[in-house]
């Protein structure tokens, strides 16, 4: 379910971008690089690298369900 409301939040932002006719304004790309990055870096200095790839396969996998 988690995949269906990631794919359909993607395909309304692309449907955005192509009636606005400026992706300019959806893309921002030095935001991206200073928020993401940092992100991760933080996310693996306070857990592990292990443990945030199997927060991710267990977020796109249906064991996510199984556990709550």
């Amino acid at each position: 379910m988690f995949v269906f409301s990631v794919l359909f939040f993607v395909a309304l932002t692309v449907l955005a971008m192509m009636l606005s006719g400026n992706t300019g304004a959806f893309l921002d790309v030095p935001s991206l690089i200073l928020t993401l990055p940092p992100a991760l870096v933080f996310t693996v200095a306070v857990t592990s690298v292990g443990n945030v790839k199997e927060a991710f396969s267990s977020l796109l996998s249906s064991h996510a369900e199984s556990i709550v």
